[in-house]
């Protein structure tokens, strides 16, 4: 998310730069006993020398896949959470007493709800977007 922010911020000022997937390179460099931000750092650099010839700026995606892409990873995290809290529902219904259970179980109800309620709104945003952007994209032709 972060280093997000900071690529938009690189093309808009004029630099060209190459976003990397950290596992890639963690994988290119074999097993490494020490792990510190100072070892890191000079593990992204021996990559990117050696890897200087075959590298290719990375462009920035359109406005609307950038938007798409944070609702759709918005509502990803917000299922998850949703199926986290069903889960727990069923998953502790026999360890706990009866008066808990009770009060869990109407937190629990009313987490579900609200995320289900907050994955609508999201489904709405992404579709206004999308339609939005057909509309404008309509516009210019």
């Amino acid at each position: 998310m972060y280093s997000k922010s900071f690529l938009e911020w690189l093309f808009s000022q004029g630099i060209h730069c190459c976003e990397e997937n950290a596992l890639k390179i963690s994988k290119s460099l074999g097993i490494k006993r020490s792990k510190s931000d100072k070892a890191d750092s000079k593990d992204i650099c021996q990559y990117v020398y050696e890897k200087r010839g075959v590298m290719v700026p990375t462009k920035l995606s359109k406005p609307l896949i950038i938007t798409l892409r944070r609702l759709l990873s918005r509502r990803n995290l917000l299922v998850k959470s949703k199926r986290s809290f069903s889960n727990s529902l069923t998953d502790q219904k026999p360890v706990a007493n009866p008066e808990i259970f009770q009060v869990m179980d109407e937190h629990n109800k009313a987490m579900i709800d609200m995320l289900a309620q907050q994955i609508i709104e999201i489904d709405l945003l992404i579709k206004s977007t999308i339609k939005q952007e057909s509309q404008t994209a309509t516009n210019d032709e």
